[in-house]
């Protein structure tokens, strides 16, 4: 841990103590409505183990981190799996190689978003024509 980089390092630290830029935090601290993932659009909240496991859009990096951890690892808990020495370069492997815990790109967010009101019958539409408001 000593010699990764402070920015990748408090990525790892802020997955760990619950506190990263996911879904389930953005929610608990107001920033979000949803917790739902925006990377894959599942209607599943954004966790860690989430994204650590199940998260469609990081396939690829998930089967790296998990051969590089150990399989057998791959249902253990969350908080012991960050308590595993062996699984820290692994985790931190995989931080490097996605954008979980990142900021995240106000597009991204904005098209999930979109995407939600949509399947909810949420458009503009459905609030203009009851309450008779237009845009200017």
């Amino acid at each position: 841990m000593m010699q990764a980089r402070k920015r990748l390092a408090s990525r790892y630290f802020q997955l760990k103590t619950g506190h990263a830029l996911i879904g389930t935090h953005w929610k608990r601290i107001g920033k979000s409505e949803t917790d739902h993932c925006w990377w894959c659009d599942k209607a599943q909240p954004q966790t860690v183990g989430h994204l650590l496991r199940d998260c469609r859009k990081w396939r690829k990096e998930q089967r790296i981190l998990w051969k590089k951890v150990g399989r057998g690892c791959q249902h253990t808990c969350i908080p012991l799996l960050f308590a595993n020495r062996k699984a820290t370069k692994a985790i931190l492997d995989f931080l490097e190689q996605t954008e979980v815990g990142n900021r995240v790109p106000e597009r991204t967010r904005e098209e999930h978003e979109e995407g939600r009101d949509t399947a909810w019958g949420w458009g503009e539409e459905a609030w203009e024509e009851p309450l008779g408001f237009t845009r200017e």
